[in-house]
């Protein structure tokens, strides 16, 4: 099994929840030695505000050690998956609901609504990414707690994050196809657009898909880790 091989576990988080959302989610993991939770601009300390987040992620990838795992979600996901040292990467990359595009709105739309109105769009996006399952208003309550509770990213960072999305949109990069690379996607995904991943699907890369699980899919995650384990 992979984890058994496992030297060190680098988890990068999404856009607008930091390197918290992984504190869960470390615990499976107690067999691994060293755990990195990175934080990306705009997240954490005020003195990383300026550091591009491609090129940190591009370096992890490019560091990383054969029986390395790195995890990625949400934007880092799709960051990782468009850039060049992803074919370079000895470690293995486990990405969990790339953000591919937005599902009933435009980016350009959502800038414009958390510049208006931060509070109220914030809990919007929020509550979709708890959305699509049974107990969602709980994991909304749950989720908007875990948000309250932590430092907030700098709007600036999340305008940037967005842009970064926008641009990756607008050049339509085929994806590199390596054996090192696997996908993780909730079929309740009410945030993103997941054409795209059946398309990866199609393409026979390494998908897998999260049944009864939302955009936010950590509050569940035994789901994502029985997956997880059967990695080799």
């Amino acid at each position: 099994m992979l984890i058994d091989k496992s030297r060190e576990i680098t988890f990068i988080h999404g856009w607008l929840f930091g390197p918290y959302m992984w504190q869960g989610v470390k615990k499976y993991f107690k067999q691994v030695k060293k755990h990195t939770l990175i934080s990306l601009s705009g997240y954490g300390d005020k003195s990383k505000y300026t550091f591009d987040n491609s090129e940190q992620i591009n370096n992890i990838l490019k560091s990383s050690k054969e029986g390395d795992i790195i995890f990625g979600y949400s934007y880092s996901a799709t960051l990782i998956l468009n850039l060049d040292n992803l074919d370079r990467c000895k470690g293995t990359i486990i990405l969990i609901n790339p953000f591919y595009t937005f599902k009933d709105n435009t980016i350009n739309n959502f800038c414009i609504n958390i510049k208006n109105n931060f509070d109220i769009n914030i809990k919007k996006f929020i509550f979709n990414c708890t959305k699509g399952i049974k107990n969602s208003k709980t994991n909304y309550t749950k989720l908007c707690k875990l948000f309250d509770n932590h430092s907030k990213p700098s709007l600036n960072s999340l305008y940037l994050g967005l842009e970064d999305l926008k641009n990756i949109n607008k050049s339509d990069k085929l994806i590199t196809h390596s054996k090192n690379l696997h996908i993780i996607q909730s079929l309740s995904d009410e945030v993103s657009d997941i054409k795209k991943f059946y398309q990866l699907e199609k393409d026979k890369f390494n998908t897998y898909r999260l049944e009864g699980s939302p955009h936010f899919p950590f509050f569940e995650f035994d789901k994502i880790y029985e997956i997880i384990k059967k990695i080799k």
